[in-house]
Parts: structure tokens; C-alpha cells; sequence
């Protein structure tokens, strides 16, 4: 194989364990991945999967076989969350489902930051009207640094 120039990328899979796209086999959540552009832009286009470029990776020979789940780095977030959050003053009013979502987690003492310090995007998939959605990894870094000004962070 020729060398290529590989990226580092999280996937987020809403389908079963095994779910296979662009030649890796994937499990149903997070699988960080090393990718060429093209397989990139394979999970990409799969309405199943959520994936977010993390760094350029270094030129390599070989190609990640996926299926390797590895847990994130946890960060924790200190500051409090208050017992009532005011939700009309957030912008854009189509994303405050998942404010709302980030604050029940932060309530419940059950909110996760990834390495990076924000949710995973998987975290915050809530439903609305009969369908589970999740962010995209630029609404969810909107709504991430939205919810923290909200509360004073």
C-alpha cells in the first residue's frame, strides 16, 4: 500500500455493533479512528454516523482496521449548575433542546467531557418529535460555549 496521509477522526454510530462503512467495522457509539480522506468522507455521508476530523495523523503505510473502542479521556467540568436555567436567552433558539440536555446531565452529576473538555455529541442526542437527533460537532461546540455563558462558566 502506498503511503498515505491519515486523519485522526471520532465517529459517533447510531447503528448496531459491526456496522461496517468505508472498510472498517464500526460499534454502535464512539470509535476513535485513523482515516484516509476518502473513508472520511465515506462515514461522513452515512446518515448513521457523526464524525468529527480531531488532528492530521501522521503519513503512514498502514490503515486503521476500526472495531477498537477506546474510551475517551474524561475531564470533569467544575463549575455548579444552577436549579433553573433560563433557555430564552439562548441563541439559536433551534439548539436549546440540547442546552437542556446538557443541563439534566450537569443536575444529575452524569456530565462527561471528552478530552478536548466538551459532551460527546452522542451524550446530548435527545428526542424530538418521535425521533432521537444529536448535534453536529459544530452545534454542539455552539451549544457547549452557549450553556457555559448561560451559567456563569
Amino acid at each position: 500500500m502506498s503511503k498515505s496521509k491519515l486523519i485522526t477522526a471520532i465517529a459517533m454510530v447510531a447503528a448496531h455493533d459491526g456496522y461496517r462503512r468505508a472498510g472498517i467495522d464500526l460499534v454502535k457509539g464512539e470509535n476513535k479512528l485513523e482515516v484516509t480522506e476518502a473513508q472520511f468522507a465515506q462515514l461522513d455521508a452515512d446518515p448513521r454516523i457523526s464524525v468529527q476530523r480531531v488532528a492530521e495523523s501522521k503519513s503512514s503505510t498502514s490503515q486503521s482496521t476500526g472495531g477498537d473502542k477506546k474510551e475517551p479521556t474524561k475531564v470533569t467540568f467544575d463549575a455548579e449548575a444552577p436549579d433553573e436555567l433560563d433557555l430564552s436567552k439562548f441563541e439559536p433558539e433551534g439548539l436549546a433542546h440540547y442546552v437542556a440536555a446538557i443541563h439534566a446531565q450537569h443536575k444529575a452529576g452524569k456530565l462527561e467531557l471528552n478530552a478536548d473538555g466538551k459532551p460527546s455529541v452522542g451524550d446530548l442526542a435527545v428526542e424530538v418529535d418521535g425521533k432521537t437527533v444529536k448535534p453536529s460537532a459544530t452545534d454542539r461546540d455552539t451549544v457547549w460555549e452557549g450553556y457555559k455563558a448561560l451559567i456563569g462558566a
